[in-house]
């Protein structure tokens, strides 16, 4: 075995531990997803997880705090290691497992790691919008296929809250 395929049964291994799905982890590392689900069942004790993916990072978003952070940690991810104009590169197996646990630790908040992959690979592909808010400045998604991505989340958080108070 070369050492480059190690490093992505290395990859692939680190991913299934955090829960991603057989499907995606395939498409990380390359490995097959034949190799991959023995593999999550010597790690889980149980088969991996079937049925259709999410369509997108929406099917994951369900309250104002939820589009909040996951914004926060795509923010994140997206400005850590990458070069300006190669956010593509925040789509590697090594990359996202990076981020979400930098994330993790820094915010104290677990964050799933399958929603971590749609929030990028949505931004990366355009599937949501990027948008830095003209109050706060803070990056935020932005969709209009999502009640929760209207605007930036960060802001209407702190609008509820001034209401509350």
């Amino acid at each position: 075995m070369q050492l480059e395929e190690m490093d992505r049964y290395r990859d692939a291994y680190a991913l299934v531990r955090r829960g991603l799905r057989v499907t995606i982890i395939s498409v990380l590392t390359g490995l097959r997803p034949h190799y991959i689900q023995k593999m999550w069942q010597e790690v889980h004790g149980v088969s991996s997880i079937k049925g259709q993916l999410p369509a997108s990072v929406h099917a994951f978003i369900k309250s104002l705090e939820g589009a909040a952070r996951v914004s926060g940690y795509t923010a994140f991810a997206l400005s850590t290691g990458i070069e300006q104009g190669a956010v593509e590169q925040a789509l590697t197996a090594k990359a996202l497992l990076k981020s979400v646990e930098e994330y993790e630790w820094l915010s104290a908040l677990p964050i799933d790691i399958n929603l971590a992959y749609f929030a990028l690979r949505d931004v990366v592909t355009r599937i949501v919008e990027w948008r830095r808010c003209a109050f706060c400045g803070a990056g935020h998604m932005y969709s209009l296929a999502s009640i929760s991505l209207r605007g930036c989340p960060f802001c209407r958080l702190l609008d509820e809250h001034r209401k509350a108070a």
